[in-house]
């Protein structure tokens, strides 16, 4: 696959799923708690990594990790994280949590611990959640 090629085929798909992060079934569209959109925003992203069949994750990996934290999406997940952050009542420097949060979900990382750790998609999912509930104090309310 060429660069031109990839790029159009990754903008072309990467819309679709921005759209279904901010909607969705009620329980974690708009209007649902916070710290669940987080979670099911965490999920996703994981989900969709893990799936071999999904493009996004496989354009994704022919592009430069820096690139890949400056482009729109790059952008856009980090506005979406920051904003549920401060939906669900967390104190502290947004951004640089959104950051903080979003390392666990990288490419990188993401391949890394499924692939040379064999962490399964269920651990990853269930340790976001755990990650969330701790950081917003969703146990705590």
């Amino acid at each position: 696959l060429s660069w031109t090629t990839s790029r159009r085929s990754f903008t072309r798909r990467t819309p679709s799923v921005l759209r279904r992060w901010g909607r969705g079934r009620p329980r974690v569209g708009p209007g649902a708690p916070a710290g669940d959109r987080l979670i099911a925003f965490g999920h996703a992203l994981i989900a969709r990594v893990a799936d071999e069949t999904d493009l996004g994750p496989v354009l994704g990996r022919l592009v430069s990790s820096e690139r890949r934290q400056t482009s729109h999406y790059g952008r856009a997940f980090r506005r979406h994280v920051t904003s549920l952050r401060r939906e669900a009542g967390v104190v502290g420097d947004h951004p640089m949590l959104a950051h903080a949060f979003l390392a666990f979900v990288d490419l990188d990382a993401l391949d890394h611990l499924r692939t040379d750790d064999q962490v399964t998609t269920v651990r990853l999912q269930a340790t976001w959640a755990d990650l969330v509930r701790r950081v917003t104090g969703a146990n705590e309310r």
